[in-house]
């Protein structure tokens, strides 16, 4: 259950950054791609730099895969939001 917290962690982090940075492409055409790149690019970083796999982190799997992780950089680009859904969801309720 630690890479869950670490998964938690950045995903905070990283929404945290484009909510700050927004304002800076909010204005321009295609903003909502713009802030699906930005999410994209960060979240695979975030995975890549610390081997990230949601998966493992729920005890699906035992074994990182690019499954996994590719589905942690969509749960990144999905927002804080889904990450606590699927955490609820772990947690029965």
């Amino acid at each position: 259950m630690e890479t869950l917290g670490i998964i938690i962690a950045i995903s905070t982090i990283i929404w945290y950054l484009i909510d700050r940075f927004k304002p800076l492409w909010e204005e321009a055409k295609g903003s909502k791609y713009i802030t699906i790149g930005i999410s994209a690019i960060l979240g695979t970083i975030a995975v890549i730099t610390f081997n990230l796999d949601i998966l493992v982190a729920t005890g699906i799997v035992v074994d990182v895969t690019f499954f996994g992780m590719l589905c942690t950089v969509l749960l990144y680009m999905a927002g804080s939001s889904a990450i606590a859904e699927i955490i609820e969801r772990i947690k029965g309720k």
